[in-house]
């Protein structure tokens, strides 16, 4: 069902705050979270800064999924020429239901879209496309922390760090299988590995979207220690330099930028200069 809409009831996220004001509204969001009636809410209170005659909603009744046919005439809204200086607003919940095929409208549209916002509110981050979420700023506005242990007895880490490390991801993490290999593939990164092909090898491990929190606090928990101790030539500018890439890497996935790329930030500070 497409219609348009201006709620009074609603929620705010930071994301989008600084976003608007700081007038640096990206193309396309994904808001995800099982309650769909919040997320919702957040979506409204975001289109109360678009004209309503720019807002446009698709919607379904939970019961059956979002066909082409509704996906395209939602489209068709976006040839309509803006009231307001913002542009359209072009809203979908829930995109858990949609059908491939209609998610695939939605990607083109979303890569043709010049001043439009969309606005892609899903109950089930499985069921969307990769293509869709690798364009759009992801929010999650009920974050989880989840704690891992990750027991690192017997392992090349268990020098340089304590064996029984604990993390604190802010995001639900449906497995923890991974920590220790993650852990092992920075540590090789860091020490073992002799030139950037190698470094490369490990790449794959720690920049996959299901495995990026963990590597990002098991980056942190790494660099936090004294790693000269381990690797004389592990030099204070090297560490500090690393710890600046870090930061500009945890921005650039803030930023859905793409892992790999933003991962090429670490390993030009960490293969610049002397090797490790």
């Amino acid at each position: 069902m497409v219609n348009k809409a201006n709620q009074t009831s609603h929620l705010t996220d930071p994301t989008l705050e600084k976003h608007l004001k700081s007038n640096r509204i990206a193309p396309s969001y994904l808001i995800i979270d099982a309650d769909i009636v919040k997320t919702r809410k957040v979506a409204e209170w975001f289109s109360t800064h678009y004209n309503p005659a720019d807002i446009f909603w698709l919607t379904n009744d939970q019961t059956n999924s979002i066909q082409v046919k509704e996906t395209q005439e939602f489209i068709s809204q976006s040839n309509l020429s803006a009231v307001g200086e913002r542009g359209k607003l072009m809203i979908i919940c829930d995109a858990s239901n949609m059908t491939t095929p209609a998610q695939n409208k939605i990607l083109k549209t979303i890569e043709d879209a010049q001043t439009d916002t969309f606005i892609i509110i899903a109950s089930n981050e499985n069921k969307i496309l990769n293509t869709i979420k690798s364009r759009c700023v992801i929010i999650y506005p009920n974050p989880h922390y989840v704690t891992i242990n990750v027991d690192l007895t017997n392992t090349s880490l268990s020098k340089i760090i304590p064996i029984k490390t604990t993390l604190t991801i802010k995001r639900k993490i449906e497995s923890n299988s991974n920590s220790q290999k993650i852990f092992e593939s920075i540590y090789r990164i860091l020490f073992e590995s002799k030139t950037l092909d190698d470094a490369l090898t490990h790449i794959p491990t720690i920049n996959s979207k299901d495995n990026l929190p963990i590597t990002l606090t098991a980056f942190s928990i790494l660099l936090k220690q004294d790693l000269s101790q381990t690797n004389p030539c592990f030099t204070l500018s090297k560490h500090n330099a690393i710890l600046k890439a870090l930061t500009q890497v945890n921005r650039n996935i803030a930023s859905n930028c793409n892992p790999t790329n933003a991962f090429d930030l670490l390993l030009i500070a960490l293969f610049n200069g002397e090797r490790l």
